[in-house]
């Protein structure tokens, strides 16, 4: 289990480890060594708005990136039927002229 509370030098959040409740713990942000209060300190609506937010910009960037198998574009596949009309067309005429 995680608390989570500001720092009070920077204001920024800071989750540290319950086992560190009531001890010190260094802000990732500023390196001040701050009090860890002895309970999660209820989010405000700031503070449940950024978490929020967090979470959910984590998730968006855990996502993997599409693979290099993903359908081609639509002009790819264009392309690639102009160019197996156009070879149909060679076979054809050169048969044909035969």
């Amino acid at each position: 289990m995680s608390l989570i509370f500001r720092c009070p030098e920077c204001q920024e959040y800071v989750k540290v480890s319950a086992t560190l409740a009531g001890l010190h713990a260094h802000c990732p942000s500023c390196n001040v060594s701050v009090p860890v209060p002895d309970h999660d300190m209820p989010p405000d609506a700031e503070t449940a708005t950024h978490l929020w937010a967090k979470k959910k910009w984590e998730a968006i960037a855990s996502q993997t990136a599409p693979s290099a198998t993903a359908a081609p574009p639509l002009l790819a596949w264009l392309l690639a039927g102009a160019f197996v009309l156009v070879m149909g067309a060679i076979v054809f005429v050169a048969f044909a002229l035969r």
